[in-house]
Formats: C-alpha cells, structure tokens, sequence
C-alpha cells in the first residue's frame, strides 16, 4: 500500500500522502455532488413542472458542479504554486497583486474623496479647526525624525 501510495505522489506531484488524500476526498465530494444533483434533475423531469430540454439540462449541471469544480481547481493551483521556488512565488504574488492594482485604486480614489468631503464639512461647520500649513509641515518634520 505504501509504494502505492508513494508512486501515486511521485505521479500527481503531492507533498507527502496527506496532500495526496486531500486530492481524493476532494475528487469523491465531487462525484457525490454529481450524484445528488443528477437525483435532484431526475425528480425535476419527473414533476408537471415546465419542459427541460438538453440544453438547459447542461446548464444546469454546469451551474451547479461549477462552484465546486473552481474549488477543486483553485486548491489544486494553491498546491502547486506552494510547490514553486521562492523566487517564482514572489513573481507569481508580484503579478497577481498588480491585477488588482486598477480595482484598489479606484476604490481608494472613492474612499479619499469621501474623506476629503467630510474634512471639508467638519471645517466648514466649525467642528474641527484649521491648522496652517506651517505648523502642519513643522509637525510632520519633527514626526519623521523619531
């Protein structure tokens, strides 16, 4: 059982046997979600309800299995970048950070607008003072030199 095991993690390329058994529960969740939503179809079709043809029957199981099979997928490219050299992680996160870059700028650009209105109030209503931009620069020079 053992070699098995191990010839299967050399094929696969698992981490070690847990990794591996990970892999397989992993796959028989999927077939039972199969299972039961194949069930599930199969008593639809057999109500008065309204036609279900070919196509919307496909439809369906892709809806369905889709959120599990991405599951599936991303834990797998999770396993297997895990396994990348450290460089390659670091370009890996490198990239996949400036993906993101355009989506957190604008909201960031939304959040500072929000920010600067509601300063601009609290001035404009009397509930904060004003502090000049002298002594706000003093402030801050004497700050970066703790």
């Amino acid at each position: 059982m053992k070699d098995f095991v191990d010839e299967e993690m050399g094929e696969g390329g698992y981490r070690d046997p847990s990794d591996y058994f990970n892999a397989l529960l992993q796959e028989q969740l999927k077939r039972k979600a199969e299972q039961k939503l194949e069930g599930l179809l199969q008593e639809g079709l057999a109500t008065d309800s309204a036609p279900v043809d070919k196509k919307d029957w496909e439809y369906l199981r892709r809806a369905a299995i889709l959120p599990l099979v991405m599951s599936t997928n991303l834990d797998q490219l999770t396993d297997d970048a895990m396994k990348l050299p450290l460089r390659d992680r670091v370009q890996l996160a490198q990239r996949l950070v400036s993906t993101l870059a355009d989506e957190v700028e604008a909201d960031t650009e939304a959040l500072w607008f929000a920010e600067a209105e509601l300063r601009l109030e609290e001035l404009r209503s009397g509930k904060v003072q004003g502090v000049s931009a002298k002594v706000s620069f003093r402030n801050a020079r004497e700050a970066l030199k703790r």
